[in-house]
């Protein structure tokens, strides 16, 4: 946990300008089950920030991922994108459930890892390899099937880099 820090010294030390976003978040992948994450912002280029991303996953030891926005028009057909899914829900939902939710979802489609968004507050789940061949219903139809809330599924795009 990364309780009011503003910004890593890691970083600073390298000049690379960034914000802290979220301090304590959390993923879930089959690989790893259950793992903390934080979200650190970066000002930059894309390069810059996926350098950042590669020297903080290196010195933590697990997967980082690098998403780059904006993304504009122009870029919208590029083959560096892959899909993901929003998980919206008229009421709260609570932190034990996300993971519930997480869990499921990342059980029966193991080519999805699943984690709060950069609000804290919306499940997403990447296919950052571009491998699943779901859809928002099938998703849809797996939390309708094992929780007693509705959930609506978006599908979006990002374009970003497990590295």
């Amino acid at each position: 946990m990364i309780d009011d820090i503003e910004y890593l010294s890691i970083l600073a030390d390298h000049h690379i300008k960034h914000q802290v976003l979220v301090h304590d978040a959390f993923s879930w992948t089959q690989k790893w089950g259950s793992i903390h994450t934080f979200y650190v912002k970066i000002l930059g280029s894309q390069s810059i920030a996926y350098s950042a991303a590669a020297l903080l996953g290196k010195m933590l030891e697990q997967d980082a991922i690098a998403i780059y926005h904006p993304i504009t028009e122009d870029e919208e057909d590029s083959a560096n994108f892959h899909q993901y899914f929003t998980i919206y829900s008229d009421g709260v939902v609570s932190n034990e459930m996300i993971l519930q939710i997480i869990k499921e979802v990342c059980e029966h489609f193991p080519d999805l890892s699943g984690q709060l968004d950069i609000s804290g507050q919306l499940i997403e789940f990447h296919d950052f390899y571009s491998t699943f061949k779901g859809t928002n219903k099938h998703i849809e139809e797996i939390l309708n099937d094992n929780f007693p809330e509705t959930f609506r599924v978006e599908t979006q795009l990002s374009k970003s880099t497990v590295l």
